[in-house]
């Protein structure tokens, strides 16, 4: 299905990697009918390239009617391996 994305640790052959790297449109016609110049890139009738997502370094999800799809809900950077649980002393 073109346009979908999938989130996984390694390469799926037939699948193209959110790198932001430029395809033709002529050799992907029905990527671009889906998502077209939305990433970047000059394609226009027929001709030129055009721009897959960019991903890296970012979390994959879902778009609804209350985050649309590009909204940047955190700067933060999230290190799962520090301690998240303030000190607590007992009494």
């Amino acid at each position: 299905m073109p346009g979908n994305a999938k989130a996984t640790n390694g390469s799926v052959i037939g699948w193209r990697l959110c790198d932001g790297s430029s395809l033709a449109k002529a050799d992907f016609s029905d990527l671009f009918a889906v998502i077209g110049n939305a990433n970047g890139g000059k394609a226009s009738k027929g001709q030129g390239t055009f721009n897959i997502s960019d991903l890296r370094a970012r979390l994959l999800r879902g778009a609804s009617a209350r985050k649309t799809a590009g909204t940047v809900l955190s700067s933060t950077t999230y290190n799962p391996f520090q301690v998240q649980v303030p000190y607590m002393p007992d009494d």
